[in-house]
């Protein structure tokens, strides 16, 4: 038995036969998109087409996006390698903003920056030598102090790759309420020497 493709305004959903196979209109097909709930999370933007709600300034001579309003919630968000301004880092800090947190997304490489054709050569592990807690956590600690002027109580912070192995670090130094991290990279502890699961003890915050 053949299954019946048709090429039409009908396709084929089910059935090993022509007599057996059931057929869906176009429109039937468009009725059916509508089941999704009008709250669902909208599909996020090409970032080269993106336009970002908030705006670059600088903290005590860090640069850093921001949006939202100030409030006693803030979102701590520290990007990847390729920095704040890569893919859809403003995308998110927007959506964070739009929930009601006051959102500061700092360059926490002070505009040093990895790009994709950088991977899988020395600079990647250079890169990442560069920029021990040493040298980003002093540029860190004045974003606090940016949020607590603001009127924050409480900083949560989102972050990629190596932003994820940054807010472990920050977690066990007590600065965080909480933290989400996208696809963390906490290899980075042994790259420098440290111990992972050490560092992953330490944490104070869920």
């Amino acid at each position: 038995k053949k299954r019946d493709v048709e090429r039409g305004n009908h396709s084929l959903v089910k059935g090993n036969d022509r007599k057996g196979s059931r057929t869906r209109t176009n429109l039937e097909r468009e009725k059916m998109a509508v089941c999704c709930p009008s709250t669902r999370v909208p599909a996020l933007e090409d970032p080269s087409k993106y336009e970002k709600k908030g705006k670059i300034e600088e903290i005590e001579g860090v640069k850093a996006y921001i949006v939202g309003e100030p409030s006693k919630n803030a979102v701590f968000v520290i990007a990847d390698v390729f920095g704040y301004d890569s893919g859809r880092h403003f995308g998110i800090a927007d959506q964070l903003a739009d929930e009601g947190y006051y959102v500061v997304m700092p360059d926490l490489f002070e505009g040093d920056r990895m790009t994709f054709a950088d991977l899988g050569t020395p600079r990647l592990g250079e890169f990442i030598m560069k920029f021990k807690p040493n040298v980003w956590q002093p540029l860190a600690d004045k974003i606090y102090a940016h949020l607590a002027a603001k009127g924050a109580q409480k900083i949560g912070a989102i972050g990629f790759c190596w932003g994820c192995w940054a807010i472990f670090h920050e977690s066990s130094r007590g600065k965080l309420a909480c933290g989400v991290n996208c696809h963390p990279s906490l290899r980075i502890e042994s790259m420098m020497g440290g111990d992972v699961e050490a560092l992953t003890e330490q944490v104070q915050a869920p």
